[in-house]
């Protein structure tokens, strides 16, 4: 426990140490300072909960499938393929959901959909019908693509072209890191839970995955928070980008 706490502590002076130092150069390697950018600020940091819940959920499902509710790994696959032609055809509809309802509501009422999902996640039970499970996940797929497109799309729209690459890095550093993040937040609140419910060395069991989804699904709450202050003038930007 001493050694976790002087790893942590040595991480935490690494990073002030280079957010000082970067803070002097004129291009270092990672801009941080390119958070000032509102619309930025909101696709990287205001979207990261989001991102982490959507993160999360090929690493819960699949266990959910096979370990919570008794599925083969073949019927597990497929029913997770609802998930990627969710997102395969919200592609081709974003462009004009977007004309019609603007970035704002989407980004929010996507956000909404995906906790939602993510609650229904945990009331699933070997008896619930696999067509009604493969609906939730074709929906919440198709939200997930339609939320991580428009981030991507308002995010650059008030980067300046020549400061697109430290945009980029960032960007991309930040999605990895939610990724990891969902990920690892999921199993190490699926290990408590299996900790406290299992005698002996029992396997995972339904009930110990639905803390896990439950706290997934209050994460996108947290975006919500910073979807809401997206403007109209924000989405101009979005789509004419300053040179």
């Amino acid at each position: 426990m001493a050694r976790g706490r002087r790893t942590r502590g040595g991480r935490q002076r690494a990073l002030w140490l280079y957010l000082r130092r970067s803070a002097a150069q004129d291009e270092p390697l990672i801009d941080f300072g390119i958070l000032r950018f509102a619309t930025y600020r909101i696709s990287v940091v205001g979207g990261m909960p989001l991102r982490v819940a959507i993160g999360a959920a090929p690493f819960l499902l699949p266990l959910l499938f096979q370990l919570g509710l008794g599925m083969t790994p073949l019927a597990a696959g497929l029913l997770m393929l609802a998930s990627a032609l969710g997102a395969l055809g919200s592609r081709t509809l974003v462009t004009a959901a977007v004309a019609r309802f603007g970035y704002r509501q989407l980004l929010i009422v996507a956000a909404l959909i995906t906790s939602s999902a993510q609650a229904l996640y945990a009331l699933f039970t070997p008896g619930t019908p696999h067509l009604l499970i493969a609906a939730v996940l074709l929906v919440s797929g198709a939200c997930h693509a339609a939320v991580l497109v428009i981030l991507a799309t308002i995010g650059y729209g008030e980067i300046p072209r020549k400061r697109m690459g430290h945009a980029t890095a960032l960007a991309t550093m930040g999605q990895q890191f939610s990724v990891a993040l969902g990920v690892a937040l999921a199993a190490s609140l699926l290990e408590a839970m299996h900790g406290l419910h299992a005698q002996g060395a029992a396997p995972l069991a339904i009930a110990d995955f639905r803390v896990p989804l439950l706290a997934m699904a209050a994460m996108p709450f947290l975006s919500v928070l910073a979807f809401v202050r997206l403007t109209r003038g924000d989405a101009l930007h979005a789509v004419h980008p300053p040179a």
